[in-house]
Formats: structure tokens, C-alpha cells, sequence
């Protein structure tokens, strides 16, 4: 059996005490705290072992992060003499003082506790065991109508209150003890539960169904860990961590291994970063989100079908992108790293030590440094669309049009819809001539874009497609920029990478 404690542990000084009270459970070597469901002389659970079936994944969440072990030990009649360590029952708002109050749980501490026994107007020697346990509020209108799965609003609720009952607090208050806010501590930025479920603010939540947390964040894992030690054990060894996009946020705690994040399920834009406290997320403005614990290192990852931003983190990282026209973030000037090109894929060297290491990508076609953006998708979008500016004005691609109109390709403005704003152009018409004949426009294309005069079967080729209506002018165009002579006089000129101005890739 677990007993609460009777004093408070000291503060440490760190970011950890933000978010607890000194309350703790004192542990036998098993660490196990037992829990159940209980009646009450107000209200009785319809289904208890429904609310268990409810209740149990929480706990498991917690127990993979946390050295604590959870055993079931039954449903009770009355909450005030249960044998379990931790119950959950249910009230309502005159009982626990309100509406807006979804749940009340008791911290594990016997002078917290009593205190908020009198609270309610209640004693100890009426209650005798109220620590630990949680009060749900039957009368709050989403949890009565809700769906329970991991993600939703109740089963955050769920997650919150039991990390009252282990000995947390709200980031936003001094838990009853003089303990630091956030704010106080310079944490103000985690104070969502994309990093704490302890919080009350929820930026994520797009219904009472999905937006919510299915585990404990990452600032809650530090905070479990600093009271009751970490779990030795999850994650071990080679770990595949394959998500879908179900609404929920979830924080990978994972031990040791060669471990991998696999987003592939993503429909279309997926945030990755591996970087330890960071946020994941499976689509641009979803809601579901995958957050790294601090001290947790996953060294691969697999993007989504979209146009994928990606991160790794100080580890040797393999990253296949997947589909799409994927980035990848480094955290230097490009200087300071060494690039290699084997068939297929692009080595990335840091040279500066314990940064981003050597890191293999495949599917990844953009390289983000602190002060350039390199595209190496020489046969995709980029190289289309430098060889077809290249063709379209005879110059060399100006950094910010050449920009501009890269991201439109890459966001589904079709190469010939490109071409055909070149064809259009003030600069076209005064490099081609504004009223020019077929002839005279394919005698231009053989000199600007291939420095020679037209072939006799090139050019009667090209003549008749255009007297047929066969191809338009912007289709031509595509025609020499793409043909195999200029990707040959082109290709070798960019093929270490293609300048682009970042700020102009949306």
C-alpha cells in the first residue's frame, strides 16, 4: 500500500518545481499505488467497470513514464472507506463547487488534503482516506456527452487529475505551497498541454472529441520523474513509434534503442522535429501532435505524403521524407557543414561537435541552413523551374522570382501554367519580340536556350505542333527547357544545389 506523505519535499530550485507542490505518495521497492472505482452516499457509478475500462489506459500512460505501478483493486460502495489508494467517483456541481469544475483530485498529502476537506465542509474523521482520490462532476455537460477515447477532453481530464493525485499542480498557480508559477520561472511558453496537461490553456482543441493529450507532456514527465524516478524500462531497444492522425497529442519517452518516428499516415504536411521538448505535428493546423521528452533521443524519422518541414536533432539521423517536396532544417551556416550526394539520397556532415551530426536523407529535396535554402530536386520542381526561367528570359534566375515561382510549382501551379506567365511577360516579349511569328519564336528558342540555330527536322517538328494548335507557345517552351540538350548544358551549372530564398517559400 502507498501512503501520502505527511510533509512536503523541498524545492529544488529547478523548472521541475513549477509544476509540483512537495506532495508525494510514499512507496514500498514495488512503487505500486493501487486504484479503483467507488460509489458515494450522493451518487453511484452506472457502470464502474466501464469507467475502470475508461480509466486504466491513463494510468498505463502515466506508469510507462513514471516508477509507479497501478493495480486494480475493485469497485467500493462508499468512497469514504475504500481500501484502494486512489478512487474515482462522482459528484456534482453543488458538491464540488461549481459547473466549470470537471473533476476535484485530493494531493497525496495529509495536510493538503485536510485542508481541502474543510473546504467542503468536511473532516478527516468523516473521510479518513480522501487522499488520492478524484471527484468527476456529473453535472459537466461535455464530460456527461462525450466520447472517453485518448485525445478527447475527458480523458485529458482524466490525465489531469491523477497528476494532482501524484502530486502536481496548475502551472498557473503556487499549488497551495509557494511553489513557482510558470511565469515565475521563465516557463510561461509551456503553459499549453501541448507541454503540461496540468494546464488549463488548450491551443490544440477542435472539439470535445479530439485536440486533447493521451498521455502525460513532456514538462509532466520531468516533473513524475522528479518525485517518483523514471521507468527503466519503456521504449528499450529498437522502437518504430508510427502514428496516425487521430486528434490526439502524445509525448514518446523511450529509453535507449535505435528508435524511429514514423508520421508516413500523415495526410499532407506533417512538422517533424526530433530535438528533445519538441512538437510534431502530422499536418499544418491538425491537431494531432507528437511531442519528444526531454532526455529521449530518436534518431529516425518517415515523413507524410505532403510537403514535409523536418528537424533532426544531435544524433547520426536517417530521414526518408516520403512523398511531397520535403525540408529539412540544420541549425548552422552552410559553411559549416559538408555535403555529399551518393545515388538517391544526401549526406549531411556537421562539423561543428554535438549539433546535428551526420545525418542520411532520402525523399528530402530542400536543405534549410540558418542562411541559405539549397534545393536539390535538380529533376523536380526546382530544376524545372530554373531551366525554364533560364530558357524563358536567357538569364540566369534572378534569387527572388526564381523563389517565387519555385513555391507556386511546389504548391500545385502546374510547370505549363509557369511557363505560360513567362510567355506572357513584359521581359518575354521584349527578349522574343511582342508580335513575333512561330518561325521567328522557335529560331529565338534554338538560340537563346540551346546557342544554336534550329535543326531542319527540330524545327519543322516544332512549326507543325504549333500550326496545329497541337502545343501552345508556353508548352514549346517547356519543350526546349526540358529537352534532354539543355537539361545536358544546364544540369552540371546547379546540380550542387539551387539558391532560394526562404522567406519567399510558404
Amino acid at each position: 500500500m502507498a501512503a501520502p506523505s505527511s510533509s512536503l519535499l523541498p524545492l529544488t530550485g529547478l523548472g521541475r518545481d513549477a509544476l509540483t507542490n512537495g506532495s508525494y505518495w510514499q512507496l514500498d521497492a514495488s512503487g505500486t499505488i493501487t486504484w479503483g472505482t467507488a460509489d458515494n452516499p450522493y451518487y453511484h457509478w452506472a457502470d464502474p467497470a466501464f469507467v475502470a475500462s475508461v480509466v486504466a489506459p491513463a494510468l498505463a500512460a502515466i506508469e510507462a513514464v513514471a516508477n509507479v505501478h497501478f493495480v486494480y483493486a475493485g469497485h467500493s460502495a462508499d468512497v469514504r472507506t475504500a481500501p484502494a489508494d486512489m478512487s474515482f467517483t462522482l459528484g456534482d456541481s453543488t458538491i464540488l463547487g461549481g459547473l466549470n469544475v470537471e473533476a476535484v483530485g485530493f494531493a497525496p498529502n495529509m495536510g493538503l488534503t485536510t485542508g481541502l476537506l474543510a473546504s467542503y465542509g468536511l473532516t478527516r474523521a468523516a473521510y479518513p482516506k480522501a487522499d488520492g482520490d478524484i471527484w468527476f462532476n456529473a453535472d459537466f455537460t461535455n464530460q456527461a456527452n462525450a466520447a472517453h477515447n485518448p485525445g478527447s477532453q475527458v480523458f485529458e481530464t482524466i490525465l489531469h487529475e491523477v497528476g494532482h493525485t501524484l502530486g502536481l499542480k496548475h502551472p498557473h498557480d503556487d499549488g497551495g505551497t509557494g511553489h513557482p508559477t510558470f511565469t515565475q520561472a521563465g516557463l510561461a511558453a509551456y503553459d499549453n498541454d501541448y507541454s503540461t496537461v496540468m494546464s488549463y490553456n488548450h491551443p490544440g482543441a477542435t472539439s470535445i472529441h479530439s485536440g486533447y493529450a493521451a498521455t502525460p507532456m513532456s514538462v509532466d514527465i520531468v516533473a513524475l520523474q522528479s518525485i517518483y524516478g523514471a521507468n527503466p524500462n519503456t521504449g528499450a531497444g529498437d522502437t518504430l513509434y508510427k502514428f496516425a492522425d487521430d486528434g490526439a497529442f502524445r509525448t514518446i519517452y523511450d529509453v535507449n534503442g535505435a528508435d524511429t518516428l514514423d508520421v508516413s499516415a500523415s495526410p499532407g504536411g506533417a512538422v517533424i522535429n526530433l530535438a528533445p521538448g519538441t512538437l510534431t505535428t502530422l499536418r499544418a493546423g491538425g491537431p494531432s501532435v507528437i511531442s519528444i521528452a526531454f532526455e529521449t533521443v530518436i534518431e529516425n524519422a518517415f515523413g507524410g505524403s505532403g510537403n514535409d518541414l523536418i528537424a533532426g536533432n544531435a544524433a547520426n539521423n536517417y530521414i526518408d521524407g516520403g512523398a511531397g517536396v520535403n525540408t529539412y532544417f540544420l541549425q548552422g551556416a552552410r559553411a559549416s557543414y559538408q555535403i555529399a550526394l551518393p545515388a538517391g539520397s544526401i549526406a549531411t556532415i556537421d562539423t561543428v561537435p554535438g549539433r546535428d551530426g551526420t545525418d542520411t536523407l532520402v525523399n528530402v529535396q530542400r536543405l534549410k541552413f540558418t542562411d541559405d535554402l539549397l534545393a536539390f530536386d535538380i529533376q523536380g520542381n526546382a530544376g524545372a523551374v530554373y531551366r525554364l526561367y533560364n530558357a524563358a528570359l536567357a538569364r540566369t534566375p534572378d534569387l527572388g522570382g526564381l523563389s517565387v515561382h519555385t513555391n507556386a510549382v511546389d504548391h500545385g501551379f502546374s510547370l505549363h501554367d509557369d511557363a505560360a506567365s513567362f510567355v506572357a511577360s513584359p521581359e518575354f516579349a521584349l527578349r522574343y519580340g511582342s508580335n513575333v511569328s512561330d518561325q521567328q519564336l522557335v529560331t529565338a528558342l534554338y538560340k537563346n536556350v540551346l546557342d544554336r540555330t534550329p535543326d531542319p527536322v527540330g524545327n519543322a517538328g516544332w512549326l507543325a505542333q504549333l500550326s496545329t494548335h497541337a502545343l501552345d507557345r508556353a508548352s514549346v517552351l517547356i519543350g526546349f527547357s526540358e529537352s534532354q540538350e539543355n537539361h545536358a548544358k544546364v544540369d552540371p551549372s546547379i546540380a550542387a544545389g539551387i539558391h532560394l530564398d526562404y522567406s519567399l517559400m510558404t
